[in-house]
């Protein structure tokens, strides 16, 4: 089985996707709007979706995803709580406990 890695970047106004194989090359991405005025947990829907239909597209098992990382606005803890992002009106957020 092929192993693929997903790396989501956050932002205030983009969610961005990318997929990349072992070799660590881009195989595709997905971009959608955050639109972080409809709250956190929407917020975390649209991340999740973003990047579920990026590995739908490629038809990839969602068993081959070996790793994800996130980028996020602001300041993040180890635990992966979004201590503050200003520009997502977040503060406190247990963000990898919900993705």
């Amino acid at each position: 089985m092929r192993k693929y890695y997903l790396g989501i970047d956050l932002g205030g106004s983009k969610i961005l996707a990318g997929l990349f194989d072992e070799e660590l090359n881009l195989v595709g991405r997905n971009k959608m709007r955050t639109k972080p005025e409809r709250g956190f947990a929407s917020v975390v829907e649209r991340i999740a979706r973003c990047a579920s239909d990026l590995v739908d597209d490629f038809d990839i098992e969602k068993k081959s995803i070996v790793s994800l990382g996130i980028g996020t606005p602001g300041s993040i803890d180890a635990k992966g709580n979004v201590i503050f992002a200003g520009n997502l009106d977040w503060e406190n957020v247990p963000l990898k406990k919900h993705l």
